[in-house]
């Protein structure tokens, strides 16, 4: 299945997508086609990753002052934090 889009981009735009699917040697809408799938798999990417906020969650959990803005250096790099 398929679905037909119209488009409206600026002038500098369309030259440049021109420009470089000739390049390639590949249609214009094939060109846009794979770009297009290529960035929504970056943003499909990014989106499966954790952010830091995800990954720092829980962290302080068990310290026994459960303070990390002391130890902070420690917890994350790994450093000692009296150096």
């Amino acid at each position: 299945m398929t679905s037909k889009f119209q488009m409206v981009l600026p002038n500098d735009l369309a030259l440049e997508l021109r420009a470089l699917a000739n390049r390639q040697g590949v249609p214009l809408a094939q060109f846009i086609r794979e770009t297009m799938e290529k960035r929504v798999r970056v943003v499909r990417e990014n989106q499966a990753r954790p952010g830091i906020l995800a990954r720092l969650k829980g962290l302080g959990e068990g310290l026994p002052d459960h303070d990390l803005s002391t130890s902070v250096d420690r917890y994350l790099y790994a450093q000692d934090d009296h150096a």
